[in-house]
Formats: C-alpha cells, sequence, structure tokens
C-alpha cells in the first residue's frame, strides 16, 4: 500500500472517530434524561416538562430534619429554561400551599444553557423555611403520622412565557413519640399527631376535631388511668376523670366537663382531681423531658380561652331497648351531618354479658329526608370488644358520598330523621363472613337531625324530648 492511500485511510478513520465522539454528546442531557423506574412516578408533563418528587426514606423521627428530592426533565421539543433550586419551589402539604422564604433574586429559572433535565435538587422541610401562600404568618407544620406532599416548580419558555409544574404525591410519616395509652386495655387514647397546639403554662391543649370526639366517645364511666409514653418509655402516669367522681385521685388528672369552662376540642391537665384537695407534689405536668418533646414535635404555642375554638356538640338519645337485654344509647356530633362529609356517631352498647368474641355486632344507620323522597343506609360489622369502653363503636359513614355528585339526587339540605338499629349475631365462618340470624337487638326511635350544605351553617340540632346535650 503506498504512502497516499494510507494516509487516506488514517485520515478517514480519524474523521470516523472525531465524528462519533462528536455525535455521542451533541445531546448528552437527553441521553442522561432520568427515565421512570419501576414503581417510580413523574407528575403530568406541561409543555413536555415534568417533576418527579422522591423520599430517601418514608418514616422520619421526632426531631429528625426531613429531606425530599426532586428530578426535573424535558421530554418535549422546545427550548425551556428549568428550575435548579428549591427556592423556586412551591411546597404543598396536606392540601395546603407554602412558598420558600429564601431570597427573591434566584427565583426565576436559569437563563444558562438549555438543559434537558435537573436531578436531585433537595428540598429541605424545615418548618420556618416555608410559609403559607395566603398567610405569611403561618409557617409550615408537619404533623406527626403521616403528611402527603407534593412540589411545583416554575419553569420558562423560549419566549418568556413561565409554566407551573407539579410533581407526583410522596408520603413521609413523622414517627409520634409521645402517646396517650389507657392503661387497662393498651389501646392509644390520642397521639401527639392528635394535637394541634400545647399550652405549657396553662396545661391546657387542643385536639383535632375528629380525636376529640374519639376521647369523647372514650369518656364513659367516671375514672380511667393512663400513661403518657415517649417512645416506650413512660413519662408520667395520669387520670381521665368525669366531674361525677367523687373519689379524689393524685397526679396529672384530665377532667370532662372542666369546671373552668375548658371546652372540646380543648382540654385541661390539672395537677389531681379534684385539684383543689388532692394536688401532688412534685408537679408531674411540668417535668423537662416532657417539654422537650413537645418543642420537637412543634407544638408549644399559647392558647387563648377567651377565644376558644367552637366547643364540639355532642347529642345523646337513649337508652334504647329492653331492660334485661342489648341496651344502646346514641351519641351524634351535629357538624358532621354535612352533605359530602362523613357522618358521625357514637353507639354505646350495654347488657351484652352472654356473649364473648364469638359473635357480632350488625350495625345498619337509616337516613330519611323529612319529605320521605330519599332514603339513604350504611351498614357495618363491628366485632364484639368486651366489657367497658371498649363496647363503644365508631360509625362513620358517607352516605351521599364525599366527592363529585351526590349519590342521591334528593338529598337536600334541612330536616331528616336517623334511625340506628343493632343486631347481635354468632359468628358461622369468620373467612367467609357468614353469620347467623339475629340473637338479640336494639333499635332507636327515629332521632331528628339536621342536614346542612356543605358550607356549614349554624342551624342547631332539634333535640328531642328525653334527650340531653352535652
Amino acid at each position: 500500500m503506498n504512502r497516499t492511500v494510507l494516509t487516506g485511510v488514517v485520515c478517514l478513520v480519524l474523521f470516523v472517530s472525531l465524528w462519533l465522539i462528536a455525535s455521542s454528546s451533541v445531546d448528552t442531557d437527553a441521553v442522561k434524561t432520568p427515565a421512570a423506574q419501576a414503581g417510580e412516578e413523574w407528575g403530568k408533563p406541561v409543555e413536555g416538562v415534568q417533576v418527579r418528587l422522591r423520599a430517601d426514606k418514608k418514616v422520619w423521627k421526632a426531631g429528625e430534619l426531613p429531606i425530599v428530592k426532586a428530578d426535573v426533565r424535558n421530554t418535549g421539543q422546545r427550548d425551556i429554561y428549568l428550575p435548579y433550586s428549591h427556592f423556586q419551589a412551591e411546597l404543598e402539604v396536606d392540601g395546603s400551599s407554602y412558598r420558600h422564604t429564601g431570597p427573591s433574586n434566584i427565583l426565576r429559572p436559569d437563563h444558562g444553557p438549555y438543559v434537558r433535565h435537573r436531578e436531585d435538587i433537595e428540598i429541605y422541610l424545615y418548618l420556618r423555611s416555608w410559609t403559607a401562600v395566603n398567610n405569611l404568618r403561618q409557617e409550615l407544620r408537619l404533623k406527626p403520622g403521616r403528611n402527603m406532599i407534593r412540589v411545583a416548580f416554575y419553569a420558562e419558555l423560549d419566549n418568556g412565557q413561565r409554566i407551573r409544574v407539579v410533581s407526583n404525591p410522596v408520603e413521609i410519616e413523622i414517627q409520634a413519640n409521645l402517646k396517650w395509652i389507657d392503661e387497662e386495655f393498651g389501646d392509644k387514647l390520642f397521639d401527639i399527631g392528635d394535637v394541634v397546639r400545647f399550652d405549657w403554662d396553662k396545661q391546657i391543649f387542643e385536639l383535632t376535631r375528629p380525636a376529640a370526639m374519639d376521647l369523647l366517645g372514650k369518656q364513659r364511666g367516671l375514672h380511667r388511668k393512663f400513661v403518657l409514653i415517649d417512645g416506650k418509655k413512660i413519662i408520667y402516669e395520669g387520670n381521665l376523670v368525669s366531674t361525677s367522681s367523687s373519689i379524689a385521685y393524685l397526679g396529672p388528672a384530665i377532667v370532662f366537663e372542666n369546671l373552668d369552662g375548658i371546652k372540646p376540642p380543648l382540654f385541661k391537665i390539672d395537677n389531681g382531681y379534684p385539684e383543689q384537695i388532692a394536688r401532688s407534689d412534685p408537679d408531674l405536668r411540668f417535668l423537662e423531658r416532657l417539654k422537650k418533646a413537645l418543642q420537637q414535635a412543634d407544638m408549644l404555642g399559647e392558647i387563648d380561652v377567651s377565644n376558644p375554638p367552637p366547643p364540639i356538640e355532642n347529642v345523646t338519645h337513649g337508652w334504647f331497648g329492653k331492660k334485661d337485654g342489648l341496651r344502646g344509647l346514641i351519641e351524634i356530633f351535629p357538624e358532621t351531618f354535612r352533605l359530602r362529609r362523613q357522618v358521625r356517631m357514637h353507639i354505646h352498647l350495654t347488657g351484652a354479658r352472654n356473649f364473648d368474641e364469638n359473635h357480632v355486632f350488625d350495625v345498619n344507620a337509616t337516613l330519611v329526608s323529612k319529605d320521605g323522597k330519599s332514603k339513604l343506609s350504611t351498614k357495618k360489622i363491628f366485632p364484639y370488644h368486651g366489657a367497658g369502653w371498649k363496647n363503644v363503636y365508631v360509625l362513620e359513614m358517607s352516605p351521599w358520598g364525599t366527592k363529585g355528585d351526590l349519590k342521591n339526587k334528593n338529598v337536600k339540605p334541612g330536616n331528616a330523621k336517623l334511625t340506628v338499629e343493632v343486631l347481635i349475631k354468632k359468628v358461622l365462618d369468620e373467612h367467609a363472613k357468614t353469620y347467623s340470624d339475629p340473637i338479640d337487638n336494639v333499635k332507636t326511635d327515629a332521632i331528628n337531625v339536621f342536614i346542612q350544605p356543605v358550607r356549614a351553617i349554624s342551624n342547631p340540632i332539634e333535640i328531642q324530648p328525653g334527650t340531653q346535650a352535652h
């Protein structure tokens, strides 16, 4: 082979090599654009831009700083400036939106070279770094328990138009390290995730309304012991006490029907019951270990008792049934009788002494509008729980649907009648969920209730003679 031909071959090889190298690096970003892996979700695309949110771990200890990471990619054909920092994000936690309080000069996307993706944008869920979009004084607060998180970024098109791109939802859990436990049964009464705020000096705390309703359902009887634990260690032992009790108790006491006018969802912890004659020394309510745990959960805050949250009204009806047989009392919560909201009632049963865990309570609730045009029913099977407050059954139902259109177009706000029937049946086959014919039953009279529209109104429930409002 002559020198000219050899030189040509070498040049051709070099040219092809350089062309291959160049072509492989023309759009490295496109090559590296993250692809959705199995089990990983991206948010809906906007102009080809998508955001994926992910968490390195799902469960975080109380006091830890949760971190989530976001990836942004452009799968479209247009050149788009992509965001590169959490400062350019809006955070959504359980439906509430927050903006970062960081510097405003980098809120716009990067106007450097166009890129096809950004990876591992870290978003620190530091409480005081995020404030509510509609209320700058409201800081981000991750409640103990489950929190559903999404993030929205703003990207910028080549014509200067900004687009908002929302990620997939990600759920993280903040461990609840404070729990109030029933000492006898070992069941949770409530935990730090149910607490809205805790006034340390007044020893008054506010529960979420569902948690407060739960606790009201567990107050039957004059006295119940509880333990407050931090993880697995006991902070102190206390008592749930009714003001009807004539027995004195030492130690922290959560008193129902508090004589200071504190009404649910607010509760007050006294230093003994009655506090005037049964004060404990030392006062266990102010242990530093408890205060530190409340601080870590960001729960400490002043509660103005002169401007309390709306009190929870609960109305009881009963007792119904035979004196020598099954008897029932129905406790309803008028604020929950609202279109597209879950109706809540507590069913208190007694007189079931001849039954055991081989029996169930078949509960049927029917809601009929006053004009009789609509009839909505729900049914639920409860296992037999035994004696004590365990025979209080929480029935929640959505007879009209919670989302979208109502199931029954005849349902209108206004007066209606509620009837509840409880049947005791024997379990024939637990796996097949088959039961015997009713062995005993109790049925309420028709109870007058008021169905509120989607937006709450202040009409009180109609109270029949012989009922008691709390």
